[in-house]
């Protein structure tokens, strides 16, 4: 079904159930106690300004081709689904993906809201294709990746360690990244992990170092990692005590990308070798 018009205001319920599909054109705009939900269907918007709740379920898809405003009383969730929001996208709400569920941000991204990687029960995944602007909440619960593919990104961005340390952020541009992370931590059992794209591995080159900044109101440091041979290096700002020790990368996880955990370097060899880099 399509849904013509240069404008549509929706205070209702738009619901695609299982094998069906909702297109919308022009611009929508979500308010009071509407609802846009695809529950187990598609809906394809324009484009959205969201004042109230968005969801995809049960396998949906919410897709969004233009722009994508997200006030403060809006919420867009991923339950099980997938949203994909293919334009520039501005969040002063609420952002989320569990069970499951997949958020794609394809465009720049600016938020000063909340976005969830999972939540305090389920896990999920956040994709970020463009650039980042981030001064609100960016947040990786267990079980849970956020993936910058951007150029640009900043702001905070905190691991939840909700039901043990195995959140992810990938960095595909780490030698870029302003950003700060927060509770990056290992458990004694599991650890959060950086996965650095940009860094290419070489065994017993491929280097890393942390240095603490000494501050007794803010403790942290950075952590750098190099490959070795003359690239720029990873300079990533923990926030948190840690213990560290010079080590040498080795080891792998995810294809040739350059992984460091709480706990451990990993690279491209199948040893994982632990160290001494872990919360004191």
């Amino acid at each position: 079904m399509t849904l013509s018009a240069a404008t549509t205001s929706n205070s209702g319920a738009i619901v695609a159930d299982s094998g069906s599909s909702i297109t919308v054109t022009g611009t929508t705009t979500n308010t009071g106690s509407g609802t846009i939900t695809a529950d187990g269907g598609s809906v394809t918007l324009a484009a959205i300004t969201n004042n109230s709740a968005i969801t995809a379920d049960s396998g949906g898809n919410v897709t969004v081709t233009g722009t994508t405003a997200n006030n403060a009383s809006g919420t867009i969730t991923a339950d099980g689904g997938n949203v994909t929001l293919s334009g520039a996208t501005t969040n002063k709400g609420i952002i989320t993906a569990y069970g499951g569920g997949n958020v794609t941000l394809s465009g720049n991204a600016t938020n000063t809201g909340t976005i969830e990687a999972g939540n305090a029960a389920l896990g999920g995944d956040v994709i970020f294709g463009g650039n980042l602007s981030n001064t609100g909440a960016l947040q990786i619960y267990s079980a849970s990746e956020i993936n910058l593919d951007g150029i640009s990104n900043n702001g905070t961005i905190s691991f939840e360690n909700n039901s043990g340390d195995t959140g992810v952020l990938a960095l595909a541009h780490s030698t870029t990244f302003k950003g700060t992370v927060a509770g990056f931590e290992y458990d004694g059992s599991n650890s959060d992990t950086l996965d650095l794209q940009d860094i290419a591995f070489t065994s017993s080159v491929t280097s890393w170092s942390f240095t603490e900044n000494k501050s007794t109101t803010a403790p942290g440091g950075t952590l750098t990692v190099t490959d070795g041979k003359n690239g720029p290096a990873a300079n990533i700002l923990l926030l948190g005590q840690y213990l560290a020790a010079g080590a040498t990368a080795s080891s792998a996880a995810r294809s040739a990308l350059f992984q460091i955990t709480a706990d451990d370097i990993t690279g491209t060899t199948g040893i994982s070798v632990t160290t001494s880099f872990h919360p004191s």
